[in-house]
């Protein structure tokens, strides 16, 4: 059954498989085998989750065994939605591994330690998908202190598994954002050429946008940035955002709604910035 697994290894490999069929539901399990072509490594078993996910287990003696950088960065290149776990035998690991942990987590991968399949302890973890830990690097300290949170949560939200709520939060603050700005330049005399006839808390986020970009003087708000070209970019966000609740039904519909998500997080991410940035003078 086992072609590359050493004989010593293989009993941990046994009881991983049951762990893993028993408390994860996973299904279809292959060993040894490719789970893509343009993956190299083949990890000692691999199977489908409940939620369309692969899950990829590499059982080792160490908890950087080799091939694992050269899966994580091909996974990655090819946008794979697989949760990696490392599963090494109880007891071989004689303290922490900080640079391994360090590594693992960084990646997004979980580390297990397995003694049979009733008896395992979770050392780092639970792994993120593959296809979302490629996201992009944001330095939160370039927002405005009283935005960094809920970005950061949105980020993390996205990154442990769920993009589209991370997508929706992010979206949630830019329109917070857009009502407070149509809040303030209403009260601005000369702020908008027309008055905004509707109710600024509660109106449908796109409507407002669409007032916004026609009414805002943003010469009398002194606030030049705040262009009709941004608020295209921001209408445009509205219609990702009623998109980002449809449930991929497999693994390929899968890998392409995280990577439209991730290209659609980034972007609402710059404009985000953009919208606070133009806004500024304003103090919202």
């Amino acid at each position: 059954m086992y072609r590359v697994l050493a004989d010593t290894l293989q009993p941990y490999a046994d009881a991983t498989i049951r762990y893993f069929e028993k408390q994860h539901g996973v299904v279809s399990v292959q060993i040894e085998t490719e789970v893509d072509p343009d993956v190299s490594f083949r990890p000692t078993f691999h199977g489908k989750l409940p939620d369309k996910h692969l899950l990829c287990v590499e059982v080792s003696e160490t908890p950087l065994p080799p091939g694992i950088h050269e899966f994580i960065i091909q996974a990655r290149n090819q946008n794979l939605p697989a949760r990696l776990w490392v599963v090494i035998p109880k007891g071989i690991l004689p303290a922490v591994d900080v640079k391994a942990l360090g590594f693992l987590r960084d990646n997004g991968v979980g580390l297990m330690e397995i003694e049979d399949a009733r008896k395992t302890t979770v050392l780092s973890g639970p792994p993120l998908s593959i296809s979302l830990t490629g996201l992009r690097q944001f330095r939160i300290t370039e927002f405005p202190g009283k935005y960094r949170d809920g970005i950061r949560l949105a980020i993390d939200t996205f990154r442990n598994g769920n993009p589209a709520k991370g997508c929706s939060e992010l979206y949630d603050i830019i329109e917070s954002l857009t009502r407070k700005l149509a809040a303030k330049a209403s009260k601005i005399p000369g702020g908008v050429r027309h008055p905004l006839n509707m109710d600024l808390a509660k109106a449908n986020w796109l409507p407002l946008l669409e007032a916004l970009r026609k009414e805002i003087d943003r010469q009398t708000l002194g606030c030049p940035n705040l262009t009709v070209q941004l608020f295209n970019r921001l209408i445009a966000l509205t219609e990702y955002r009623n998109d980002t609740g449809h449930k991929p039904k497999n693994l390929e519909q899968l890998r392409i709604r995280d990577r439209q998500l991730r290209t659609r997080f980034e972007s609402a991410c710059d404009e985000l910035q953009n919208l606070i940035r133009a806004s500024a003078p304003l103090r919202l």
